[in-house]
């Protein structure tokens, strides 16, 4: 009986350990189900609600170059407003996932600093944005935009034209404060070009940074 004492000791001890390695599994199992199921719901950006508007104020930054000039030849400043609706909601695979808006920009504020001092305002009509999935706070996006830009001088210099055709294409975050209010960081690669209503058309290239300040409204 005195030997029997030990062995059904271990064998209770034995039982009460694999007891609890199987409640310490389960609860796992159970923990990374719910982690699965949270990190596969879409999150809910404003942006990535059909019909969310997208008002914005934007300022910029642009240093760049025309045919034949270096560099960093061209400083221009610019400043507007953003109008923005979030045409549907995500789709697409993986990664690439994301909800498409258009964006109509107006820009009262233009000044090329540097060379010629000229100053003026255009609009893009047509401005489209991808924005991603992203985390809960931060959501990248791709952009493309076209319009025109009215000036009191030819840009560049020379026998071109005041009034322009404009283009970019660039990258950026959106960082949320709140569920209707964010600010923006942008990239975007811009270029003018008067399409030959000059005599001549270098065109500008610049690299444009962009701060941006966003109100949203979801549809009711």
């Amino acid at each position: 009986m005195k030997r029997l004492l030990p062995t059904t000791v271990c064998l209770l001890v034995m039982s009460s350990v694999a007891l609890e390695w199987r409640r310490i599994a389960a609860a796992i199992g159970i923990a990374a189900l719910f982690c699965s199921a949270v990190l596969a719901q879409e999150i809910q950006h404003p942006l990535s609600q059909t019909g969310t508007w997208d008002l914005s104020l934007w300022s910029s930054e642009a240093v760049g170059t025309s045919a034949g000039s270096s560099f960093g030849n061209y400083l221009i400043s610019m400043g507007g407003l953003r109008i923005g609706r979030a045409l549907h909601g995500p789709v697409g695979p993986g990664p690439l996932r994301g909800s498409l808006e258009y964006t109509f920009e107006i820009t009262p504020v233009f000044i090329a600093t540097q060379p010629n001092g000229a100053h003026g305002g255009g609009f893009s009509p047509l401005g489209f944005r991808w924005n991603l999935r992203g985390s809960q706070r931060f959501q990248p996006y791709f952009e493309l935009n076209g319009g025109g830009m009215f000036t009191t001088r030819n840009i560049p210099r020379g026998d071109t034209s005041s009034l322009n055709f404009t283009a970019d294409a660039g990258t950026g975050v959106t960082i949320y404060r709140n569920a209707h209010r964010a600010v923006g960081l942008g990239l975007r690669f811009w270029h003018l070009s008067d399409a030959q209503m000059g005599n001549r058309n270098p065109g500008v290239n610049a690299l444009e940074f962009i701060v941006s300040y966003h109100r949203m409204k979801r549809p009711s």
